[in-house]
């Protein structure tokens, strides 16, 4: 456990400089796209829309088991590792939330902060979810 809370120090202080390099990649996707997405009447849009909202949920609880694994102590489960990384993202979403509530999230809070609209999609949406579901 030792191990993981180490890893979660270094994960944690890199975070600011992530967010820094995806807001400056001009092959970001941007809230204004994602929301424009979300919003369409067309229904490829629509399957865009939860297709990147899956993506960024899954990709990011994946990509922070597989650091937080490679840390963790022998014996460390999946669940105790699982915790750990939710506190590193700085958001414990309940398993029990569905992508239609986590769009919404989302969506509101693109909605309420059309200032921010021009950043990461993911950015953002990991923003409504810390903002929903802190830890």
């Amino acid at each position: 456990m030792r191990k993981l809370i180490q890893a979660a120090t270094v994960a944690i202080m890199l975070m600011p400089v992530a967010g820094v390099v995806f807001a400056q990649d001009d092959q970001v996707l941007t809230g204004n796209d994602f929301y424009d997405a979300c919003n369409s009447d067309s229904e490829v849009q629509q399957a865009f829309c939860v297709g990147y909202l899956i993506g960024v949920q899954e990709g990011r609880k994946f990509g922070t088991f597989m650091v937080m694994k490679q840390a963790a102590a022998e014996g460390d489960t999946a669940a105790e590792i699982d915790v750990v990384g939710d506190q590193i993202v700085g958001n414990c979403v309940p398993k029990e939330v569905e992508y239609g509530q986590l769009k919404e999230i989302a969506l509101n809070y693109m909605r309420e902060h059309p200032e921010m609209r021009h950043e990461s999609a993911r950015s953002l949406i990991w923003s409504s979810y810390v903002e929903a579901f802190p830890c």
